[in-house]
């Protein structure tokens, strides 16, 4: 969860629940990269069971994570990811199933009740190059009116 002490104090009091979830190691042309595994079985229960309880799903740069929020929207849970890598910089990008898989995961900015990103420049770069929408700047975004 971090050793932020600020999120340390959320969670001591139970104003925020860190869930531990499966990833996928991923070895790539630019090296390693792990990712949350949208389709493992325990990754999709956990998820189910912990949405009962919760206000607010916060998910940072989820890959293959437009199910989620339209999950979420169905259950009437707010939810907030974020966007701070430009994929299509990166040379492994090439290929045929990682240009679809961005325009999704692009896509879904449009599903998630708050979308946003680490820094205004990045938010710009986001907004002309790709039209969508960056509504706050992570980590200020959780004291939004949305929230």
């Amino acid at each position: 969860a971090g050793d932020d002490p600020e999120i340390q104090t959320w969670i001591k009091h139970s104003q925020l629940k860190w869930v531990r979830a499966v990833g996928l190691q991923v070895l790539t042309r630019d090296g390693v990269m792990y990712v949350y595994d949208v389709f493992s079985l325990y990754n999709v229960c956990s998820f189910v069971r912990n949405c009962c309880c919760a206000q607010l799903v916060i998910m940072d740069d989820v890959p293959f994570r437009a199910a989620i929020p339209l999950f979420l929207r169905a259950l009437g849970i707010p939810s907030i990811t974020t966007t701070h890598t430009d994929v299509s910089k990166v040379s492994s990008y090439r290929g045929c199933i990682a240009p679809v898989a961005w325009r999704l995961h692009l896509a879904s900015a449009w599903l998630v009740t708050i979308h946003g990103s680490v820094s205004e420049v990045f938010a710009d770069i986001m907004r002309k190059k790709y039209w969508i929408p960056v509504n706050a700047i992570w980590p200020p975004m959780l004291w939004s009116q949305e929230i």
